[in-house]
């Protein structure tokens, strides 16, 4: 489905399903029950550096030259975006790691939190970047 909405975006020349991908991707991961969570603040900085790129592939379509100085300031906000990623993901995991024994409840609750912390990000990223 999440690669379906990156087709989707490339298609209609709109990076505006990018962020609903990523959202997808992001619950996938957290609903398949993996047992080591150190692999989340990796996980969301991988999703969020992907989503940039997808974003900006997206956006300069068309474009011939861009200059030295506008590049750096994106790959400097696209780390700045992964780095950010890195730390959601190190709360999320922490916040799923505190009790010792997680309800179905919890679970739900921090899903629907990481979900929402991606979103933000991913909105935020797209509100800054246009």
């Amino acid at each position: 489905m999440s690669v379906l909405l990156v087709a989707l975006a490339v298609a209609i020349g709109s990076a505006a399903p990018i962020p609903w991908s990523l959202a997808l991707l992001a619950v996938v991961f957290l609903l398949h029950g993996h047992d080591s969570l150190v692999l989340a603040p990796i996980y969301g900085a991988g999703l969020l550096l992907v989503g940039e790129v997808a974003q900006a592939s997206i956006d300069l379509r068309g474009v011939g030259c861009l200059t030295p100085g506008w590049i750096a300031s994106r790959l400097a906000a696209i780390l700045a975006l992964s780095a950010l990623g890195a730390g959601a993901g190190a709360v999320v995991a922490a916040a799923a790691t505190i009790g010792a024994a997680r309800s179905v409840a919890l679970t739900a609750a921090g899903a629907i939190a990481a979900v929402m912390a991606v979103g933000t990000i991913a909105l935020l990223a797209r509100r800054g970047h246009r």
